[in-house]
């Protein structure tokens, strides 16, 4: 305790306290990512060449929105990724969006999902729900060091709606030897879980629609969390929330954000 009544030690402790409030309290260095777009801003999202975009629907409401240019029978296409992540690599996390998908005719390839592990145009994994009269949803491995490079995993019919918004949710978990197990679930109910070892172990995460001139896709309230450090369930809460702290909470935040830091604080308390 001393140090911080001597004159330099005092300021040193000082500051040693500022940084660490600064980050606790900044709500980014938690390890989870809450985006409600409520601010009217995407924040560390690629809009994928200015596809996409914040529409504020009521003055404190947004959504992360995008407007399809394609012309049956040449579909639009559209990945936004997520930039925030240090390194965007996602090894064990999970993932949930709110997504709605408004179209002026019924056609095919209107859909909207999730990209996981993604690591170049020809290395990921997808989820998606295909709004085209049958309502499905379909689990694809993208390799193209493989053959079929694009590979139906799974399918299934229903577990949405297509008039209302939809809650995607994907648990991805690394294992040395097994491979990789991922968990799909639409709407809180799983649909599906399997074990792949042809995705790349590390990646980024995105959001994937197809759609045509016309239509019209909203994404909402896209929760990340990793390491099982949160729950996963989609009900965080409101952007500016903050979870419930403890020690090797903290210590997690700070080996993972600022493995430099410690040196810079020992610095400053031997002052």
């Amino acid at each position: 305790m001393r140090v911080f009544w001597k004159k330099k030690g005092f300021i040193s402790g000082v500051t040693v306290l500022l940084v660490f409030l600064n980050v606790v309290l900044s709500g980014c260095l938690l390890p989870y990512i809450f985006e409600d777009f409520n601010d009217g801003i995407a924040n560390d999202w690629d809009d994928d060449g200015g596809k996409w975009s914040v529409k504020m629907v009521t003055t404190t409401d947004g959504k992360y929105v995008w407007y399809p240019q394609g012309q049956w029978p040449n579909v639009d296409q559209t990945m936004s990724i997520y930039k925030g992540h240090p390194g965007n690599q996602f090894v064990n996390f999970s993932v949930n969006l709110d997504g709605k998908y408004y179209f002026h005719a019924n056609e095919l390839n209107q859909t909207i999902g999730i990209v996981y592990r993604y690591t170049d145009p020809g290395h990921y994994g997808l989820f998606y729900l295909d709004f085209f009269f049958t309502q499905s949803w379909y689990v694809y491995r993208v390799n193209t060091d493989l053959s079929p490079s694009y590979k139906k995993v799974a399918s299934g019919y229903g577990s949405f709606i297509d008039i209302h918004e939809n809650n995607l949710h994907v648990s991805v978990n690394e294992h040395e030897v097994a491979g990789t197990n991922l968990i799909f679930y639409i709407n809180d109910k799983q649909v599906h879980s399997y074990w792949e070892k042809d995705i790349p172990k590390a990646g980024s995460l995105g959001i994937f629609s197809e759609g045509y001139t016309g239509d019209e896709v909203f994404v909402d309230n896209v929760r990340i969390s990793w390491d099982g450090v949160l729950p996963t369930s989609k009900k965080y809460g409101n952007e500016k929330e903050l979870p419930s702290l403890n020690l090797p909470k903290l210590r997690y935040i700070f080996r993972e954000r600022f493995p430099n830091i410690f040196p810079i604080l020992k610095q400053l308390l031997e002052k």
